[in-house]
C-alpha cells in the first residue's frame, strides 16, 4: 500500500466531517502549533512529523479546512524548531500560544521535549497533543490537557520484550543470568526501560553505546548506529519496524524484534511518525468540528469523548489522555520482511531463522 493511498482515505474523512457543500466564505484561519525538533538530534522524527502534518493540513484545506457552526475555517500550521533543546519547547510552546494563539500544540520528535512543553497545556488550558508518546508515568501531572495518540512507551516496548525473555527462559536461562542492553542517548527512554527491565526483574546492563545482555533493546534512530553492530547473542528489539527491517540488511543472523501500531507498518513506505502525527491532526480537526469550536477547554472535553476510527487507526482517549484504541503487534524481522507473531506463544521464535 503506498503512502498516497493511506492518505486518500484521510482526504475523504475529513470530506465528511466538512459536509457535501462549502460556504462561501470563511472566517480567520485555525492555528495549529508545532515544536518540533528539525535541526540537531532528533530532527529525522521532527521531519517526519512535519511532513505528515503538512500532508494533513493540505487535505483538509483541500476540502475548504474544518466546518465550525456552519463556517468553514483553513487550517494553518505555525511550526517552531526546538533545536534540540527542551528549555527552548517550553519557550516556544508558550510562544504559540500567548502570540500566535494556537489551539493546540503538537510535540514529539524527542521525549523529553514533550515532558517539556506538556505542563504549558494545563497551564493555559490548550490541549497539547504527543506524537511519539511518553513514558506511562511521566504524564500523571499533566492531566487533563495533555494527549497521547500513541500508546505508553512501556506498552509500545512491553510485547516484545516479554516474548524475548519468555523465550531466554524457555531456552533454559535462570531470571538472575537476564540482563538487558540498552542502547538510547535519550534519558527518558533509558528510564521508562529500566523501569520495564526491574518489572523483569533484569539488570539493564552497560553505558548506552553497549551492546551486551539477553535482551538488547535499541532505542537509538538508525543514523546513530555504529557501522558494524553485533549485539553478541542478545535478542535484539527495534521499536520501529521500519528501523528494524534496516538492522536486519547490517545484521543478516539473529533474532530481531519489532512492535508495529498498525497493519501497514508492513506495506505502507511512510515513517510511523508521519503517520502518528496525521492521527494528532485529524484528531484534532474531528474535536473541532463535533465542538462546534476552537476554544481550548472544550476542544479538551470533546477530545476526552472522542471514538472514532480514522484511516490510519483508532482514537480513543482514556482517562490519562492516552489513546487506548492502539495495541502493539509483535513482529519478527527476517530477510524476507516482517512474520507475525503470537506473544503467548514463544516457542515460534524457534522456528524462524536464526
Amino acid at each position: 500500500m503506498s503512502y498516497r493511498r493511506l492518505l486518500l482515505p484521510v482526504i475523504v474523512a475529513a470530506s465528511f466531517l466538512a459536509g457535501a457543500t462549502l460556504p462561501a466564505a470563511a472566517e480567520d484561519d485555525i492555528v495549529i502549533g508545532a515544536v518540533l525538533t528539525l535541526s540537531g538530534e532528533g530532527a529525522q522524527s521532527g521531519e517526519d512529523i512535519l511532513a505528515g502534518l503538512q500532508r494533513a493540513a493540505d487535505a483538509l484545506n483541500g476540502i475548504g479546512g474544518i466546518e465550525v457552526a456552519g463556517v468553514f475555517r483553513p487550517v494553518r500550521l505555525e511550526v517552531f524548531d526546538d533545536q534540540g533543546s527542551d528549555r527552548r519547547a517550553a519557550a516556544l510552546a508558550r510562544v504559540l500560544i500567548l502570540r500566535r494563539d494556537a489551539t493546540a500544540v503538537i510535540a514529539g520528535s524527542r521525549p523529553s521535549a514533550g515532558l517539556a512543553i506538556a505542563p504549558i497545556g494545563a497551564e493555559f488550558r490548550r490541549p497539547m497533543i504527543d506524537v511519539l508518546g511518553l513514558p506511562a508515568s511521566g504524564a500523571s501531572g499533566m492531566v487533563p490537557y495533555h494527549f497521547s495518540v500513541l500508546p505508553s512507551l512501556e506498552d509500545r516496548w512491553m510485547p516484545a520484550i516479554t516474548f524475548a525473555v519468555l523465550v531466554r527462559r524457555l531456552q533454559g536461562s535462570a531470571s538472575q543470568d537476564l540482563s538487558l542492553g540498552l542502547i538510547a542517548d535519550d534519558g527518558v527512554l533509558r528510564d521508562a526501560a529500566r523501569k520495564i527491565a526491574a518489572g523483569w526483574g533484569l539488570q539493564a546492563a552497560g553505558e548506552p553505546d553497549e551492546q551486551t545482555g539477553s535482551v538488547v533493546l535499541l532505542l537509538d534512530p538508525p543514523v546513530q548506529w555504529q557501522t558494524t553492530m553485533t549485539f553478541g547473542s542478545g535478542i535484539v528489539i527495534v521499536p520501529a519496524c521500519q528501523d528494524a527491517i534496516a538492522l536486519r540488511q547490517s545484521r543478516p543472523t539473529g533474532a530481531i524484534l519489532c512492535t508495529g501500531l498498525w497493519w501497514n507498518d508492513a506495506t505502507t513506505s511512510a515513517p510511523e511518525p508521519a503517520l502518528a502525527a496525521e492521527i494528532a491532526l485529524l484528531a484534532i480537526a474531528q474535536a473541532i468540528a463535533r465542538g462546534r469550536t476552537a476554544f481550548g477547554p472544550v476542544l479538551r472535553d470533546v477530545l476526552m469523548l472522542l471514538d472514532v476510527e480514522t484511516p490510519i487507526g483508532p482514537i480513543r482517549f482514556g482517562a490519562d489522555g492516552r489513546n487506548v484504541a492502539l495495541a502493539a503487534r509483535l513482529y519478527a524481522v527476517e530477510s524476507d520482511g516482517l512474520h507475525e507473531l503470537d506473544p503467548a506463544d514463544p516457542s515460534s521464535l524457534w522456528r524462524l531463522e536464526p
